[in-house]
């Protein structure tokens, strides 16, 4: 993601979550493809993502950053 490139990120994100449901790392996952999809101002989709992420696993701890970013992207969408 700090590298600028988003597309790809959330692409190789979405990858790894089709094949490797229950995975360990599949909290992180999520987070990063619904931070990129928020970075590449796809806001409805990065809203989507993030109450996702807190619904599936609320208690990881990217799940305990997730509403702040959700309510980012509810904002810059317009939608308050």
């Amino acid at each position: 993601l700090d590298l600028g490139e988003l597309d790809q990120a959330v692409e190789y994100g979405k990858t790894f979550l089709k094949g490797r449901v229950g995975h360990s790392l599949e909290p992180d996952v999520r987070y990063i493809v619904a931070e990129g999809l928020l970075r590449s101002k796809q806001y409805a989709a990065a809203d989507a993502a993030y109450r996702d992420l807190t619904q599936k696993f609320p208690n990881h701890a990217t799940a305990q950053k997730a509403p702040l970013r959700q309510a980012t992207a509810l904002f810059l969408e317009k939608k308050y």
